[in-house]
C-alpha cells in the first residue's frame, strides 16, 4: 500500500505503551492531510517473544541495550521477530520512514533502519527523538545510513520534511535538522517551540489501542512541556526547551475523548513536573470534576508549596498516586543537584497529599559527586521519619552522568573522572574524593535495606545502575 509516510517506534520503550509522540505527529500529520501508517515494533516483538525475553523491557535491564558489547545478544534473543518487524515496515511503500528513537532504543533502531535500507533503497529515513539529541549517541549511526536527523519537538519541523519529500526537493536548511551524525547542536538553527495552548492532542485513531497490555491503560497524556525545575543531572530539559503548559479544558476535552472512543478510564500523564502550572493543573481538575469524568490518572510532580486546597482538587480529578524525584533528603546534596526544594518542604508535601489520600512515590538517587557518608545518612533518617507517607520507592539508581546534564557538560566542577570510552559508560566515573561505580552501588544495597526495613513498599529489581 502506498503512503507518504510511515511511522515507527523500536524496542525497547518500556512496557508497551502508547507511544505519545508518534501519536503527537500522527495528529500533526491528519490535520494537514498527509497520508501516513504506524507500525509500533516496540508492541509487535514484544508480543512475539518468549516471556523470559520479555524480562529485557525492565529497566535494570537497560545495559542490554545500550551497551555494544552487550547488544549483539540481546538482538539474537529478539529474532525473528525483529526481522518479521522490518518486513512489514518494507512492505509499506512509504517514501519517507520516521524512527522515534529514544536513549535505549537508538541501537535497535540502527539496525532495523540497517536491514530496511537494503529492502527499501530509495525510501528517505529520518531519525528524531531523545535518542539523537545528544552529540555522543548520534554518532553510533554510519554516515549514510540516515538521510535526516530531526532535532527536538519534530510537529513542524516533520511536516516541511514531508512537503520536501513529496516535491522532491533537497532536504537541506531545515530548522530542527541535521543532515550528517557528526555535525553538532549548535549548528541546527531551532524551530519555534510548539504552542501547546493551540495544538490538538494526540490521535491514537491509526493505533491499534486493544492489542495493548490492559486495552492501552493507563493511556499516556500531558498537560506541560519541559520543566520548571534546572537540576544539574538532567538531560531531559534541555531537548524541550522552555516549560510551556497547555490549557487545563482542553487536556479534559481530551481525557473526555479518550474514554469515549477508546473506553479507556487510566491515565498517565508524560510531563516531567505535572504542577509546573498550577493555575492549568487546577482548571484540568475542576474541569474532571464538572464533567462527572470517573478516572484516575498518575503523574511526576515535583516538590514545591502549593494551595491547601489542590490536593483535595487532585484526589476528587482521579489522582491516585504522584512520583517525586526526591533523589536525596540532604539538603547540601540537593543544593549541589540544584533541585528547587529541601527535605522539610518534601516531609510536609508527602504528609498533606498522604492526608488527601493519594499514594507518594519518590525515586531516589545514591552517589551523586562528593556525597558522604553523612549526607546518605540523612537520606536514611528522612526515610525511617516518613515511612508512614511514602507509598513506593520505585526507583532507586546508582547515580550516572546523563549527556547534556549540567556534570557532564561540566565535569571539572563536580570533580568528576571520566573513563576513556565514556560515551557508552556513564556510570562508570571516579570523584574527587576517590568514588567509583563499586562503591556507589555499595551504598545503594545499604539504602535498599534501609527502605526495606523501613516498611516503604520496594522491590530490588528497581535498583538502577548496578
Amino acid at each position: 500500500m502506498s503512503t507518504s509516510v510511515l511511522l515507527t517506534i523500536l524496542p525497547p520503550w518500556g512496557r508497551p505503551t502508547l507511544p505519545i509522540g508518534l501519536g503527537y505527529l500522527s495528529q500533526t500529520l491528519a490535520v494537514h492531510g498527509v497520508q501516513h501508517q504506524v507500525l509500533d515494533l516496540n508492541l509487535s516483538v514484544f508480543d512475539h517473544v518468549g516471556e523470559a525475553a520479555k524480562e529485557l523491557w525492565r529497566p535494570q535491564h537497560a545495559a542490554a541495550w545500550v551497551e555494544e558489547e552487550r547488544f549483539p545478544t540481546t538482538l539474537a534473543r529478539l529474532e525473528p521477530a525483529v526481522a518479521e518487524g522490518v518486513e512489514r515496515l518494507a512492505a509499506v511503500d512509504a517514501a519517507m520512514v520516521g524512527f522515534s528513537v529514544n536513549q535505549s532504543n537508538a541501537r535497535m533502531s540502527i539496525e532495523a533502519a540497517r536491514r530496511l535500507r537494503r529492502l527499501r533503497p530509495h525510501s528517505v529515513i529520518v531519525f528524531g527523538g531523545l535518542g539523537v539529541y545528544v552529540d555522543g549517541e548520534r554518532r553510533l549511526v554510519p554516515p549514510g545510513l540516515v538521510d535526516l536527523f530531526v532535532i527536538g519537538e519534530g510537529e513542524r519541523t516533520l511536516l516541511e520534511v514531508v512537503r520536501r519529500v513529496e516535491q522532491g526537493a533537497p532536504l537541506t536548511g531545515i530548522p530542527g535538522t541535521l543532515a550528517d551524525p557528526s555535525q553538532r547542536l549548535d549548528e541546527q538553527r531551532p524551530p519555534a517551540p510548539v504552542d501547546l495552548k493551540r495544538h490538538h492532542w494526540p490521535d491514537y485513531g491509526k493505533f491499534a489501542v486493544e492489542r495493548y497490555p490492559d486495552r492501552g491503560q493507563p493511556m499516556p497524556v500531558t498537560l506541560g512541556r519541559g520543566c520548571v525545575c534546572r537540576c544539574s543531572f538532567c538531560g531531559d530539559y534541555p531537548f524541550w526547551g522552555r516549560y510551556r503548559s497547555r490549557n487545563g479544558d482542553d487536556v479534559a476535552d481530551e481525557v473526555e475523548h479518550h474514554v469515549r472512543c477508546h473506553g479507556v478510564r487510566r491515565f498517565e500523564f508524560n510531563d516531567l513536573a505535572i504542577n509546573g502550572d498550577l493555575k492549568a493543573l487546577a482548571a484540568f481538575c475542576d474541569s474532571v470534576v464538572k464533567r462527572g469524568l470517573e478516572i484516575e490518572w498518575s503523574s511526576y510532580a515535583y516538590f514545591r508549596r502549593m494551595p491547601q486546597e489542590i490536593a483535595h482538587k487532585l484526589r476528587l480529578s482521579g489522582c491516585v498516586m504522584l512520583r517525586f524525584g526526591m533523589e536525596s533528603a540532604s539538603d547540601a546534596v540537593l543544593e549541589r543537584m540544584r533541585k528547587p526544594h529541601r527535605s522539610a518542604l518534601a516531609a510536609q508535601v508527602l504528609a498533606e497529599l498522604t492526608r488527601a489520600g493519594i499514594h507518594c512515590n519518590i525515586g531516589l538517587m545514591v552517589g551523586f559527586p562528593d556525597e558522604t557518608e553523612q549526607e546518605l545518612e540523612e537520606t536514611a533518617t528522612f526515610l525511617r521519619d516518613n515511612a508512614a507517607n511514602i507509598h513506593e520507592v520505585d526507583s532507586l539508581s546508582v547515580f550516572y552522568i546523563k549527556p547534556l546534564s549540567e556534570v557532564e557538560q561540566d565535569p571539572e566542577r563536580y570533580g568528576v573522572r571520566f573513563p576513556a570510552d565514556h560515551t557508552t559508560r556513564w556510570n562508570r566515573w571516579v570523584g574527587r574524593d576517590g568514588s567509583t561505580h563499586r562503591r556507589r552501588v555499595e551504598r545503594a544495597q545499604r539504602l535498599a535495606r534501609v527502605i526495606e526495613e523501613s516498611g516503604i513498599r520496594f522491590q530490588r529489581c528497581n535498583i538502577i545502575g548496578v
